[in-house]
């Protein structure tokens, strides 16, 4: 994710809170639980986030506190209380439905964790001896950086307050704000308007990083989306147990390909009995298709995918993405997330180099787990846009394009399977890779998509059963506003 910016950029599902499930979120089982206190950052901690400060709104130097309490005091007294509405045309109308299961990944993040206990594993001498003198000389290089082993390790997850900033943010936005419009600062929100500066608004809660001194809320909808290159060699294979799982996501990505697919006919069929011409369904195209909490959008239908994963795993102890039954939820995700052994050390170096927080884990195309919808639009950054421009926005169409023309001037880029299978258009940029004459595109689909795994074959199997992709029944199209409306990096 990116970090940073203002206040009202920094909403949606990252915090989502819906009083109706308070019952199963509320006990939290942490190493803070019963226990309240304070967390006092560095002398020079600034709490970075556009917030005032006395006088003229400078926070340097500002320092940063928090309270650690247990999740079912926190849910009580913040949540279960207080008012959740988000009335369309407010500043807290995010466009977006609620999620469910986004909240409750949320609550797990922020929850302490008990250390890891060490395992223990017999490495042969040679091994061991290399090991022990690379994590030397890690050790050496993290003492001249002046990085301690847990920063290193990445921040820690935390709850931000944004309602503190919200009167600054609105006067700027708001030219007829007056000094009338503050009466209501102390508020205590109950009435369902949105109460600047309220500390117990839970409806300007954000999930927020706490590194080196400093609160970085979450900018939500700006992960990297994908990433090209030119020259580059990917000399080493994917890891055998990301080529399972990659077989997996294909299989499961088939699964709802067929179950929509049969819904939409037995819709067809209902609305042909009864007259109507409506029934086809609506392509959920372009980002379009989530319809958040339920209805048969891709995402409330990809969270059902795992959870019945990680019930068939508790009810058979299996491990791993090996087999067509095996379960996902097993499958350890990497601190920088999925993929080859080359992209992952350039997205480790790239976070470690932008110590600003705008880089934190592998792009969305490595996403095998939980793959997302195709967003509307895309911040593409290269040194190689028409117009020598170093960025420019362009739609999902554009973005197409884009890459297509980009395999025409040899770069490679990793594409996830559920694009190539479920969204219009990804097909063609997928067989433009595959069946480009540039012998460094060709090793590179070599790593990402092995010849001999028998992905390409499946790959083209599903394809021709679903030419269309993933299509959202017509009562699930109606049910709400999309959830892809954010901007992702691109290539």
């Amino acid at each position: 994710h990116t970090t940073g910016g203002s206040g009202p950029h920094l909403h949606d599902n990252d915090y989502d809170y819906q009083r109706s499930s308070s019952s199963s979120h509320g006990k939290g089982k942490g190493k803070g639980k019963g226990k309240s206190g304070r967390r006092d950052s560095d002398n020079d901690a600034n709490t970075n986030a556009g917030g005032e400060g006395k006088g003229k709104g400078n926070v340097k130097g500002k320092r940063c506190w928090g309270i650690e309490m247990s999740q079912s005091l926190f849910w009580e007294a913040l949540v279960a209380s207080r008012p959740i509405e988000r009335p369309p045309g407010s500043p807290l109308f995010t466009g977006r439905p609620s999620e469910p299961a986004f909240q409750d990944m949320n609550v797990q993040t922020v929850r302490l964790k008990e250390a890891p206990k060490e395992v223990s594993k017999e490495v042969p001498k040679e091994v061991k001896a290399e090991t022990e003198t690379e994590a030397s000389a890690s050790a050496s290089q993290s003492r001249s950086r002046g990085r301690s082993s847990a920063e290193q390790e990445g921040p820690t997850a935390v709850i931000w307050q944004a309602s503190a900033i919200r009167p600054s943010v609105e006067a700027k936005c708001d030219d007829n704000n007056d000094d009338d419009n503050n009466d209501d600062d102390n508020n205590s929100g109950h009435s369902g308007d949105h109460s600047a500066g309220d500390p117990l608004d839970p409806r300007t809660l954000l999930v927020a990083y706490e590194e080196k001194g400093q609160v970085l809320p979450v900018v939500s909808d700006f992960d990297c989306f994908i990433m090209g290159t030119r020259g580059v060699r990917y000399d080493y294979p994917l890891p055998a147990e990301q080529v399972d799982l990659v077989k997996w996501c294909v299989s499961r990505v088939e699964g709802v390909l067929d179950e929509t697919s049969a819904e939409a006919e037995a819709e067809e069929g209902q609305a042909q009995r009864e007259g109507s011409g409506a029934g086809s369904g609506a392509r959920s195209g372009a980002g379009g298709g989530n319809t958040g909490g339920g209805g048969g959008g891709w995402t409330s239908r990809w969270l059902d995918v795992l959870k019945n994963e990680a019930g068939r795993a508790r009810l058979t102890g299996e491990k791993g993405a090996g087999t067509s039954s095996a379960s996902a939820s097993s499958i350890d995700v990497p601190p920088y997330g999925f993929g080859d052994p080359t992209s992952y050390t350039i997205m480790e170096h790239a976070v470690r180099r932008l110590e600003c927080g705008a880089v934190r884990h592998g792009a969305e195309c490595f996403n095998y787990k939980f793959p997302q919808e195709i967003d509307d639009n895309f911040l593409v950054i290269s040194d190689t846009l028409p117009g020598n421009v170093p960025w420019k926005y362009v739609t999902e169409p554009e973005l197409r394009a884009l890459l297509c023309q980009k395999v025409n001037e040899g770069f490679a880029f990793p594409i996830n399977p559920k694009w190539v299978l479920c969204d219009l258009g990804w097909k063609a940029v997928y067989d433009r890779l595959l069946s480009s004459p540039n012998d460094n595109i060709r090793r590179s689909m070599d790593v990402w998509f092995p010849p001999d795994s028998g992905l390409r074959e499946r790959i083209d199997e599903v394809s021709r059963r679903h030419p269309q992709g993933f299509v959202a029944p017509a009562a699930a199209a109606r049910h709400g506003p999309k959830g892809g409306s954010g901007a992702r990096t691109g290539a």
